[in-house]
């Protein structure tokens, strides 16, 4: 067994309680990077490597050469997580709201093969979609309505199959400045607030020369800065 440090040692030890992680930050922060690196050390910290993983490919695809250069050192997991890292849809992102939803009942209900030893879903970026749809009008009532769908009809339902199945769940979510709180932001942050999960945000501090990240649940909070490298996330 590979012994963990840092970032991912401490991760590792809260996501014995916490099934959903929410993973948060502007670009360049290292969101998908931090995602990747969580995913292929967990899956290929123990021999027989046994476990894999869906990535959907919501607003962004999947980071193939990041993950060669990740793991370039080690043939044998860049070969397991190649295999094992099934990625959706294949070759391209996601379309519309619409598509999402789809892929995500295809996934919950069966309709699409579900591998007996699946460990983790990604999805990246999973409020994308919405964030375009509400963009298009203005009647609260209606964005209202379909805030409530997109809970209703997709994000619960995943929660839910995810904890029947003992499935990590990994969100990750685009932020901006929001500029009636004067701050930066995820999109619904009210929403996945609600929920009992894991969340990392990453931030850039000291006009963007570093970073710092937040690991924090409902009872415990932590920061640290960090470098962003090839092989991922070094706490500094």
């Amino acid at each position: 067994m590979q012994i963990l440090s840092g970032i991912l040692a401490l991760l590792h030890k809260l996501m014995t309680r916490h099934k959903i992680l929410n993973i948060s930050g502007e670009s360049g922060t290292g969101k998908t990077t931090l995602a990747l690196q969580l995913v292929g050390n967990y899956l290929t910290n123990s021999h027989p490597f046994e476990e894999c993983c869906i990535w959907v490919q919501a607003s962004e695809l999947f980071p193939i050469k990041r993950l060669l250069r990740m793991f370039k050192i080690y043939p044998e997991k860049v070969s397991y997580l190649q295999k094992n890292i099934f990625i959706t849809p294949r070759n391209f992102t996601l379309s519309t709201y619409f598509d999402q939803s789809q892929l995500f009942e295809k996934i919950i209900n069966g309709d699409t093969a579900i591998p007996p030893n699946l460990r983790f879903i990604v999805i990246d970026n999973i409020s994308n979609h919405l964030r375009y749809e509400i963009s298009k009008y203005k009647d609260i009532k209606f964005i209202t309505l379909l805030i409530d769908d997109f809970y209703d009809s997709q994000l619960l339902p995943l929660i839910m199959f995810c904890q029947r199945k003992g499935i990590y769940l990994v969100l990750l979510h685009e932020i901006s400045y929001d500029p009636k709180a004067e701050k930066n932001q995820s999109f619904l942050f009210k929403l996945y607030d609600r929920l009992d999960t894991l969340k990392i945000g990453l931030e850039y501090v000291c006009n963007r020369r570093d970073r710092r990240v937040r690991i924090f649940t409902q009872d415990y909070c932590q920061e640290f800065q960090y470098k962003l490298h090839d092989r991922g996330l070094e706490i500094k």
